[in-house]
């Protein structure tokens, strides 16, 4: 939700952001990147024909069964009352939901189940009218290789859509794991991008990549297509089901149900299916640590601490050169954002100094808020002598002027209500200019 706001102010639609002399810095951007919840943003706004922000989150005044219904933050992505039998109901809907797809021969973990939800929410084809209609498609069959054929992205009116995700491994090499309470994978396990054209990584070890349209193939004589339904796209980049595992602590009750509806209705004990599994495309590369997996195992694409997108817009043969980095993140006891994340992308890059350049950052938090550097936009990189792009960092790092605390929403919310959303609006365009009586502070 943060991204979001803080794009709403950036764009040349918004009359306001026009009026404070901001607006249309995002009508600039050739890329727009995202994970974790990020790639619900990112993902709805691609698919949906790029409309306003205000029209993707809180819906079109004119409603359209097959077009975008808004993000509905008021229903629960799964308990949609606090009537268990309601939760399990709808939870077993969604099960039944992707049982093709494991009757086609492949695996489904809770990705796919997360997928049929999340595809109500920022997907089209569902409104508040019809998102418990079950005779709807409610996005199923809208993947995300097919956004090359809406008009937006044909006539190069939006910015180029880019996804990620984090690789978990068996080969993994622990010493390089973030010490930080929300890191579980290591900083030097691959990345994947995820665009509309192709899925891979620019990461060393790999360095490869399989067109998007035929997500899903493992071989060279047949070819998968329609395996990257947008929604599993979404929860591909942030499928978390897997720390539960990992903090050996029990989950929700909603996703507990998942599990075990998985595990009665369509058993494989062999499979983790608390991650996303894809069939693995790459077998046989050389230096590809997974190269002899069947599938390749992804989760959340801020498992190695790396909270914002910023991975797939440093590599060097992009040339892009200015990031608008936007840090939602949640460090603080008080659900702020406290540098962590900057860090942490800063400390990836410097294991792959050949592929990614990123330019000079503190080396702690601590450094981070004695410069109150999460207070105020801050440019990194103005100084610097190499080629890394200058980075505009955009933290949620507290409100400004002594205002109440509204836009700390936890990363973990399942939902918001819809009048504290309209409460947040206004707030990211402060956040955004960051006004004082005096001045405004654009640190550099």
């Amino acid at each position: 939700m943060f991204g979001a706001g803080i794009l709403n102010a950036l764009d040349g639609r918004n009359p306001m952001s026009l009026e404070a002399g901001i607006g249309g810095l995002l009508q600039t951007a050739s890329y727009l990147s995202g994970l974790s919840g990020g790639s619900w943003f990112v993902g709805s706004l691609a698919q949906a024909n790029f409309p306003t922000i205000p029209e993707l989150v809180f819906g079109p005044s004119n409603v359209d069964v097959e077009g975008f219904g808004g993000w509905m933050t008021d229903k629960d992505i799964l308990e949609l009352s606090s009537d268990v039998n309601v939760t399990q109901a709808y939870v077993s809907g969604l099960v039944e939901e992707v049982m093709g797809k494991h009757a086609a021969g492949f695996p489904v973990t809770t990705a796919d189940v997360l997928g049929r939800t999340f595809s109500r929410h920022f997907v089209n084809g569902t409104n508040a009218l019809n998102f418990l209609n079950n005779k709807l498609t409610h996005g199923a069959g809208i993947t995300f290789s097919s956004i090359v054929n809406i008009s937006s992205f044909a006539n190069h009116m939006q910015p180029f859509p880019i996804l990620m995700t984090d690789t978990s491994s068996t080969c993994a090499n622990d010493s390089v794991m973030l010490n930080a309470s929300d890191a579980f994978v290591p900083l030097s396990n691959p990345i994947f991008e995820l665009n509309v054209f192709e899925m891979g990584s620019f990461d060393p070890m790999l360095a490869a990549f399989i067109p998007m349209k035929y997500l899903g193939s493992s071989n060279n004589t047949i070819c998968v297509s329609n395996f990257d339904q947008m929604s599993f796209i979404e929860a591909t980049s942030s499928n978390l089901f897997n720390i539960y595992d990992l903090l050996m602590q029990a989950p929700p009750y909603s996703i507990e149900v998942i599990f075990d509806l998985l595990a009665q209705l369509l058993p494989e004990p062999s499979v983790p299916i608390a991650q996303t599994l894809i069939p693995n495309p790459f077998s046989g590369s050389a230096y590809f640590a997974n190269s002899n997996k069947t599938y390749l195992s992804l989760v959340d694409g801020s498992e190695d601490g790396e909270m914002m997108p910023i991975q797939p817009l440093l590599v060097k043969s992009r040339e892009v050169d200015t990031i608008f980095a936007i840090d939602g993140s949640g460090q603080t006891d008080d659900n702020f954002a406290d540098g962590s994340s900057l860090i942490a992308t800063q400390d990836r890059v410097s294991l792959f100094p050949s592929h990614y350049s990123f330019p000079p950052v503190p080396s702690s938090p601590s450094t981070l808020a004695s410069s109150n550097l999460t207070k105020h936009p801050t440019f990194f990189g103005c100084n610097s002598n190499t080629s890394a792009p200058l980075v505009i960092y955009f933290a949620n790092g507290g409100p400004p002027l002594g205002q109440p605390a509204i836009t700390n929403i936890s990363v973990h919310s399942t939902s918001i209500p819809i009048h504290r959303l309209r409460r947040c609006s206004p707030k990211y365009l402060i956040l955004q200019r960051r006004e004082y009586p005096s001045r405004r502070r654009w640190l550099c």
